[in-house]
């Protein structure tokens, strides 16, 4: 099974600034300072942290020279307004903000944010991470992958690769020529006269590339799109502005950079720095949401980590095997490098052991004795597999315990436990470090199991359960990718066919998935009756009642059904189980959640 990546998150932060101060009304502080895009820029980073805990976060600006872009088309942007006076005396604090949160701040100069962004997010890939795109801007689809997503947090939506099939009908790789046809009326780019999103797509779901379809225009009526004849004479016509279209709407990922993404680890927060920044802007109440899971974890108890990698390991390894139990978390460090954490019980100092040291404790850690606790069992089965470790004698899983005590918190982490669990009775039981915290913790939850008669269900039940979910991941699920690929190719071929036959019995084009525009054509083109239907704030439904209901009156109905399922099929299932196919073990392997509510 491949090795767990990491996931790097970029913010499109040229992007927030301005999208954050036009959705907030005009603030002020005390002191007239105009405080609207750093409010909301703030607002957002607290969110992404809190959300997201990640170990590796840069937040990206565009630079203030000409760009290549500017090079190609003078007129690149020319369009735009100048950036308001009161936004620009608010990007000092919020690169203040970037810099106080200790995240990455990064500016290349002749480069926008855009292609910075992408470079970083192609190597993510490329290193064995994934990249997660912090933003909105819908010109970042052009780069998702099976490990390239976009995250706009503000509406809380998520794209990856399905999606922009679903929205588009053709790979993410295509977007670039489907954007070129359309244009960018924001950045000043021409596209076509005439033609918008849904005739772009069309075009290179037929072609596949611009290349094919100037090649092509010929028998660009044999596609059925309306206008076909005037519409090649269009093309032919604007052949040069789409071809330098693309290179201005093409993100540029082979950027010159000077690091790499595995170095923008990101080492927590400057706790103090950020309260200090939000007092001087006058921010009271994202203060109050410097919440406990955003802090780093108090101190206390640790006495000392100690890197075991050295001629020392045998002798403390020999050491450990005599503990009374012991405490142990495998995760990454400030750098990103994984590292096991171990602990006995009754020290109060952690050993560290890199990940080319792991195997060296395997005979501890498959041991039943001593008695191990950790955070996430399955987890760490699952992870020390990879180093052909076998992990036994674990009696205890503070993540299992803590979400049979409060099942209203699933899956939580340590320091949310710490602070759910620990913090109330004082705290100085717990440390800064993951098996000091767990150990504390086993105590605690062990009597709050007992007290709530959960020790059974806690013993019989859950954690024999977490080993064979573990195994179930491991073994994956045979999946046959060549044969649903030929599946999807024949969906492909039917979605088609039930298109054009709607298209045929509409009499014109018009696209199947807009309620709106599905709406229009059924009561008003159509003129099918409206009794008995329901009505939304938007107008008569579209959903599978409706159609239903409609199928006995009219042929559309029934086929629009069939679209639907079929569009289904392939979007769920043989389109993106492929995609999930580890390359390693030519199988799928799934993440199951045990320590989450079922509804």
């Amino acid at each position: 099974m491949a090795e767990e990546r990491q996931t790097l998150y970029l913010v499109d932060g040229s992007g927030y600034i301005f999208r954050a101060f036009f959705a907030l009304p005009r603030l002020n502080n005390s002191r007239g300072l105009p405080t609207n895009a750093t409010y909301g820029f703030i607002r957002m980073l607290l969110k992404l942290l809190k959300e997201a805990r990640p170990t590796h976060i840069a937040v990206v600006f565009d630079s203030a020279r000409k760009t290549f872009r500017d090079e190609l088309f003078e007129s690149y942007k020319a369009n735009r307004a100048e950036t308001p006076s009161d936004l620009l005396q608010q990007i000092p604090f919020i690169y203040r903000a970037v810099d106080q949160f200790r995240i990455s701040r990064l500016v290349i100069d002749g480069y926008e944010a855009d292609d910075v962004i992408g470079t970083l997010a192609v190597q993510a890939a490329r290193d064995g991470f994934n990249a997660v795109i912090v933003t909105g801007d819908k010109d970042f689809m052009q780069l998702v992958s099976p490990h390239i997503t976009l995250w706009d947090t503000m509406f809380g939506k998520r794209t990856g690769m399905r999606e922009v099939r679903e929205r588009f009908g053709v790979e993410p790789r295509t977007l670039v020529d489907v954007m070129a046809l359309m244009g960018d009326s924001i950045d000043n780019v021409k596209g076509v006269p005439g033609i918008g999103e849904k005739t772009a797509s069309m075009l290179m779901q037929h072609y596949g590339s611009l290349e094919a379809l100037f090649a092509g225009l010929d028998k660009l009526d044999e596609t059925k799109i309306r206008g076909a004849k005037k519409l090649a004479g269009v093309l032919a016509a604007h052949q040069q502005d789409i071809e330098l279209a693309r290179k201005l709407v093409r993100v540029d990922t082979e950027v010159a950079l000077d690091f790499k993404p595995g170095d923008l680890a990101w080492p927590g927060i400057d706790e103090k720095g950020v309260a200090g920044l939000l007092r001087e802007l006058e921010f009271g109440s994202l203060l109050t949401e410097l919440t406990p899971s955003a802090k780093e974890l108090p101190q206390t108890r640790v006495s000392e980590e100690i890197h075991a990698d050295s001629e020392a390991l045998p002798a403390v390894l020999a050491g450990l095997r005599h503990a009374s139990r012991l405490a142990l978390h495998l995760g990454g460090d400030q750098s990103g490098a994984i590292v096991l954490k171990l602990m006995a019980a009754e020290e109060s100092r952690i050993y560290l052991l890199r990940r080319q040291s792991i195997p060296a404790a395997a005979e501890l850690l498959a041991s039943s004795s001593p008695s191990k606790a950790c955070h996430d069992l399955k987890r760490h089965i699952g992870l020390l597999r990879r180093y052909g470790v076998e992990l036994g004698g674990v009696d205890f899983d503070t993540m299992l315990a803590g979400f049979l005590i409060n099942p209203g918190k699933p899956e939580p982490a340590i320091v949310d436990l710490y602070h759910e669990h620990l913090a109330p009775l004082g705290g100085d039981a717990a440390a800064g470090s993951d098996p000091a915290v767990i150990e504390a913790l086993r105590q605690t939850l062990m009597r709050k199991l007992t007290s709530n008669n959960l020790e059974s269900l806690f013993d019989e039940i859950e954690l024999p359960l977490a080993r064979v979910l573990a195994d179930m991941e491991a073994a994956g699920i045979g999946i046959d990718g060549a044969a649903l690929k030929a599946i999807s190719a024949e969906f492909a071929g039917q979605l088609d066919r039930l298109e054009h036959e709607c298209y045929e019995l509409a009499g014109r084009e018009f696209n199947l998935n807009s309620p709106v525009q599905l709406r229009e054509i059924l009561f008003t083109h159509l003129g099918l009756s409206v009794k008995g239907l329901k009505k939304t704030k938007s107008g008569y439904s579209t959903d599978a009642d409706t159609l239903e209901k409609l199928a006995g009156v009219h042929p559309m109905p029934h086929k629009l059904l069939e679209y639907r399922s079929i569009a289904k099929l392939k979007s769920t299932y043989s389109d993106a189980l492929p995609e999930l196919i580890d390359a390693s073990t030519g199988r799928i392997h799934t993440s199951f959640h045990q320590a989450l509510t079922a509804t």
